[in-house]
């Protein structure tokens, strides 16, 4: 949040000087909402993503960061053909800009806070449906 949109929304809002914080919880909850939806879109209806979603989730909140080594049971358990399919999977992710990987580290990371936040909110309202 920080583009010229973004600013235009708070000071269409704006009053005396400041957002009221209804406004401010509201147009905080649509962001929310978008950025659970771009998970919506992608892993819905698909056991393999949806799990990699779960288990996502789970490493960003116990570590921050995951390594594919951390993927090993999805792996394991058949949701990807090989290592090859689940790199692939990654690189989809990272190229749309739902992670960020660090090749010093070999880590991946969330593409933002947001994008955290749209995560957890998908695991908790979707995937546990």
């Amino acid at each position: 949040m920080g583009d010229f949109f973004t600013t235009w929304i708070f000071l269409r809002v704006c009053e005396k000087g400041t957002v009221p914080q209804d406004k401010l919880a509201e147009i905080v909850n649509d962001y929310m909402t978008q950025a659970k939806s771009y998970f919506v879109e992608y892993a819905s209806l698909d056991k393999p993503r949806e799990n990699l979603c779960k288990l996502m989730n789970k490493l960003i909140e116990d570590k921050g960061s995951f390594g594919e080594q951390d993927l090993g049971d999805l792996l394991y358990k058949g949701y990807f053909r090989d290592k090859s399919h689940m790199q692939d999977e990654l690189m989809y992710l990272v190229r749309n800009n739902f992670l960020y990987y660090n090749p010093t580290r070999a880590g991946y990371k969330m593409q933002g806070r947001s994008m955290e936040i749209g995560l957890e909110r998908y695991v908790q309202e979707i995937c546990v449906k």
